[in-house]
């Protein structure tokens, strides 16, 4: 059940109408757990499971570790365990048996392997990040263990953020399910906006960029020009970043309807001035879960054995944690490679921070704004060679592609104007919504409009909907993750 699809909209329709029918808060949470469950099977009910066995599991942890205070730590082990050990099998084992095998067969050691085709469970990434965080929160003692297992259950398959995030924590999401939901017109509208905004940059725009993008450019780089495989990856760079800003409009514009409010995930990330700010707005719930699980404790226990050297235990736990991010996206060496190419950027901005704060501050409103734009620009442009890693199937493949930039002035390839224009036109459309989004300071921000005007936005926005959804759908990029 595609987020973008008729089959959700009706799904979603439904849910809302009968939850707010009922009255009584056990009810509601009842109604979206079964929603969650029913959401959860129209993926692959197999796994339905698997994903009980995860609440229920982490439930009776999380009970357990406030129950029993002197086996916390072996019980947080065992819970860590639990999640990571199903998480490794289901996303990791053929990754690390073949990485195993070719290091053997390097050292003179050959191995025969078989890889075994094991299917992702749809979400599984995100639901166990969120189950660790919520065990960690618990031992902590940061909150306390939820006591009411539909409380938790809804905690755990809440549809909205159940397959793409964002990464809900304890401390947020179960006070919002344990207090009772009044109707809020207001609150309700914002909801249907983000979700027509979403829908709007789904299937208007961000598909409509997969269109334009041939998949062998990735894959075979050298038979195309260096200005063709650079129009490929500006469109690649501007579809994730659609893509993404789209599922986080719908999945928090959802949850609104129902009375909850997910964290924010997505703040116009391309705005950022450098690559640590750009990593604040981007994934945010990610970028969180990673500084507070991983880089903080490496970091401390570092500073323990290693005082004085601050600047190293950074660079160590930065590349540690971006190496993690990589391979959380991914099976495969590209994505360690792409978050060790971020980590190494983030250690640079570290190391160069401060260098252009006086022209921050410089008298001449013109000169600060121009330091400002080409700041963006840079940032952009070192996360847009990042980009590369995360969609070339191949190391070999990245080298390939790599090379071919390098050309991209000196060979522009066969009508570089109608390859370039809608390239341009596309990135004016996204930064005129970011515009509006910044100005307003509200995400749903047609609501700040005129009724006439807004009216005939949301008439041109479903026209356009319906226009182009005619065409196959395209699964949200974060879905495979």
């Amino acid at each position: 059940m595609i987020f973008h699809s008729y089959s959700y909209m009706l799904f979603l329709a439904v849910v809302v109408a009968l939850y707010w029918l009922l009255r009584e808060r056990w009810k509601q949470n009842a109604l979206l757990v079964v929603a969650g469950f029913v959401f959860y099977a129209s993926w692959d009910w197999r796994f339905l499971p698997l994903l009980a066995a995860a609440i229920g599991v982490n439930y009776g942890i999380g009970r357990a570790l406030e129950a029993y205070p002197a086996r916390k730590r072996g019980l947080l082990w065992v819970g860590l365990a639990a999640n990571l050990l199903v998480l490794g099998f289901f996303k990791y084992f053929n990754f690390f048996a073949t990485s195993a095998a070719g290091l053997l067969t390097t050292l003179g050691l050959p191995v025969s392997f078989t890889v075994i085709e094991i299917i992702l469970p749809i979400g599984i990434s995100f639901y166990t990040l969120q189950h660790i965080s919520y065990l960690l929160n618990v031992y902590r003692r940061d909150c306390p263990a939820e006591r009411s297992l539909l409380s938790y259950a809804l905690f755990g398959a809440f549809f909205p953020q159940l397959t793409a995030g964002p990464i809900e924590r304890g401390l947020t999401l179960l006070p919002q399910i344990a207090a009772p939901r009044r109707f809020d017109a207001e609150r309700f509208e914002s909801g249907l906006v983000l979700l027509l905004l979403g829908i709007f940059k789904k299937i208007v725009i961000a598909d409509l960029i997969a269109t334009l993008i041939r998949p062998e450019v990735f894959s075979k780089s050298e038979i195309f020009s260096g200005g063709e495989v650079a129009a490929a990856l500006y469109l690649f760079a501007l579809q994730v970043y659609v893509d993404f800003a789209a599922y986080s409009d719908m999945a928090r514009g959802s949850a609104r309807l129902l009375g909850f409010e997910l964290g924010e995930n997505f703040r116009q990330p391309y705005f950022a001035q450098t690559v640590s700010e750009f990593w604040q707005r981007w994934h945010i719930s990610l970028s969180s879960w990673l500084r507070d699980i991983i880089y903080m404790p490496i970091s401390r226990a570092l500073l323990r054995r290693w005082t004085g050297r601050g600047m190293l235990i950074m660079a160590l736990a930065t590349l540690v944690t971006m190496a993690t991010s990589g391979l959380w996206h991914g099976a495969n060496w590209t994505y360690v490679l792409w978050g060790l190419l971020l980590g190494a950027y983030l250690i640079g901005a570290r190391l160069l921070q401060g260098r252009a704060r006086p022209l921050l501050k410089h008298r001449s409103y013109i000169v600060r704004r121009i330091t400002v734009l080409l700041r963006v620009l840079l940032t952009f442009h070192l996360i847009w060679l990042a980009w590369v890693l995360f969609r070339v199937p191949t190391v070999e493949a990245a080298g390939t592609f790599y090379g071919r930039l390098l050309v991209m002035f000196s060979d522009p390839g066969p009508e570089p104007l109608a390859r370039w224009l809608p390239i341009v036109i596309l990135y004016g459309v996204i930064v005129a919504f970011d515009l509006l989004h910044a100005r307003s300071g509200d995400e749903a921000f047609p609501r700040r409009w005129p009724l006439v005007l807004r009216t005939a936005a949301y008439v041109v926005a479903l026209l356009l909907i319906a226009f182009f959804s005619v065409k196959p759908y395209v699964p949200f990029i974060y879905f495979q993750f």
